[in-house]
């Protein structure tokens, strides 16, 4: 018998000097995580922005399996990095899996 690691998921959109994000461990499809992101950043950013009905948004799908302890998105080194055990940022930034392009 074979244990199946779990994966971890992160949808990330930076938007002026902020960001929203959806994170699950669930088996959700690229395009739920993508489309629960957008539906975060327009709740959490519609005080400042008018968003247009059906804008394109492209959500990048980041995988944080290793990332136990927490992780950070970074914009110098541009990445999104895992946080270590001794509460330092890790020097590989976690693995891009796609990037899904949706209208909201």
């Amino acid at each position: 018998m074979t244990l199946k690691k779990e994966k971890a998921y992160l949808g990330f959109i930076r938007i002026s000097a902020g960001s929203s994000w959806y994170q699950t461990d669930k088996q959700e499809d690229f395009e739920l995580i993508a489309y629960k992101a957008v539906k975060q950043a327009k709740q959490d950013w519609k005080h400042l922005f008018k968003f247009k009905k059906d804008g394109e948004w492209i959500v990048p799908i980041y995988d944080v399996s290793k990332c136990k302890q927490g992780w950070v998105a970074q914009s110098m080194p541009y990445g999104i990095f895992p946080i270590l055990k001794n509460g330092k940022l890790g020097k590989k930034p976690c693995k891009w899996v796609k990037s899904i392009k949706l209208y909201h």
